[in-house]
């Protein structure tokens, strides 16, 4: 079900739904919260809405305890775009 959340959130991250696509991804995380897609989605649709501290709490999160080195390499370069003002870039 965690799966469907995140599918829908992307969708609504792609449609510039920020705030949809914020709460489709927080319901993704709390059926799975082992889930770095969700927290990486709902990272770049806080910061694509300007909410760029929330952003780096989801991409820090990811960083320090994501389940594969491809998804904390993507949240460090993501952190990065933050810190050099690109918002919501992929």
């Amino acid at each position: 079900m965690a799966t469907a959340w995140n599918n829908r959130c992307l969708v609504y991250l792609d449609q510039g739904n920020y705030e949809k696509a914020i709460a489709d991804c927080t319901e993704a995380i709390r059926l799975r919260p082992t889930n770095d897609e969700s927290y990486l989605s709902r990272g770049l649709a806080y910061s694509r809405k300007g909410d760029i501290e929330t952003a780096r709490i989801d991409f820090d999160h990811v960083q320090r305890q994501g389940s594969s080195e491809a998804n904390r390499k993507r949240a460090e370069v993501l952190a990065r775009q933050l810190d050099s003002g690109e918002k919501g870039a992929h």
